[in-house]
C-alpha cells in the first residue's frame, strides 16, 4: 500500500518517447499534476511506485531501449535516495509544484521559471565589482556559442548579431557571448594579447537560494544554479552568474 508522498515518481509521456518530467507531491497530500492545455495535447501522466519504476528500467534494458532505461534508472535512484532520508521528496519540490513553473535539465533537475524583476526582492541586493580578467576572441556573425558548465548544465546559448561579437572565457573555464558594445565598454586591452582587465562597473547583485530558469537579455532560457547571482545592469538588463564564477571573479563593493 502506498502511504506516503514519497512512495510516487511522476512521469510524462508524449507522442515520440518517454520522458521523465519530474517527481511531485501526490497521494497522501490529495495533490494531483496539474496539466496545461499543451501538456495535455502532448501526451498524458502516471504515477508510479519504486516497484513500476524499476520493473520498467529492467524492460527498457532488455528491450536496448537506453534512453528510456537512464530516465528510469534517474526515478529510481530518487525515489531509493528519499526513502533513505536522503531527500526530503524525490526532486525535493515545494508543495505548489506546477509543470508551468519548472523546466528540467541535467536529468530531472528542476529549475523554478521566474520574472527576474518581478519575482525577486531587489530590495536585499549588494553591489560587487568584476575583477577577474578574462581571455576573450572576437568572432563572426551568426556565430553560436553555447554556455556549458564543468558539470554538464547547459547554462544558455547566444548567436551573435551581424556585428559579430566576442567568445569570452572565464577564469573557470565557462564561455559566453558578449556582443561587441558592450564587451568594448565593460573590459580594456592588457599588456597580453587576448586578455582583458574589467572596467569598474559596480553591479546590483541577488543571491539566489533555489536553481531557477528565466528569459534572457538576449531571448534564450537562462539557467542558474543556487548560490549563484542575478546581476542588474539597468535597464532591464538581468543576466546570471554561476556559484563557482561568481565567488571566482566578483568582489563585493
Amino acid at each position: 500500500m502506498v502511504d506516503r508522498v514519497t512512495d510516487l515518481v511522476g512521469y510524462r509521456f508524449d507522442s515520440l518517447k518517454k520522458a521523465w518530467k519530474a517527481a511531485f507531491l501526490v497521494g497522501a497530500l490529495g495533490i494531483t499534476p496539474i496539466q496545461d492545455s499543451a501538456s495535455a495535447a502532448a501526451g498524458h501522466y502516471e504515477l508510479l511506485t519504486l516497484s513500476d519504476v524499476q520493473a520498467r528500467e529492467k524492460a527498457a534494458l532488455e528491450e536496448g531501449d537506453t534512453l528510456a532505461e537512464r530516465e528510469y534508472h534517474t526515478a529510481v535512484r530518487a525515489l531509493e535516495e528519499t526513502q533513505q532520508g536522503l531527500r526530503s521528496t524525490p526532486n525535493d519540490l515545494p508543495l505548489d509544484f506546477n509543470a508551468k513553473l519548472y523546466v528540467a535539465a541535467d536529468g530531472g533537475r528542476l529549475f523554478k521559471v521566474i520574472d527576474p524583476m518581478r519575482d525577486v526582492d531587489w530590495t536585499r541586493f549588494q553591489v560587487a565589482q568584476k575583477t577577474a580578467r578574462v581571455k576573450a576572441e572576437k568572432v563572426a556573425p551568426g556565430t553560436v556559442v553555447d554556455t556549458i558548465l564543468a558539470n554538464g548544465l547547459h547554462e544558455t546559448s547566444k548567436t551573435a548579431g551581424p556585428d559579430g561579437g566576442y567568445r569570452v572565457t572565464a577564469q573557470t573555464g565557462e564561455q559566453y557571448l558578449v556582443d561587441p558594445v558592450k564587451f568594448e565598454k565593460l573590459y580594456d586591452t592588457t599588456e597580453t594579447d587576448g586578455i582583458f582587465a574589467p572596467k569598474p562597473a559596480p553591479r546590483k547583485v541577488l543571491g539566489l537560494d533555489q536553481d531557477v530558469a528565466f528569459t534572457a537579455p538576449w531571448g534564450e532560457d537562462m539557467r542558474i544554479a543556487k548560490g549563484g547571482v542575478l546581476v542588474n545592469g539597468g535597464k532591464g538588463d538581468v543576466y546570471g552568474i554561476q556559484p563557482d564564477e561568481y565567488r571566482a571573479s566578483y568582489t563585493l563593493v
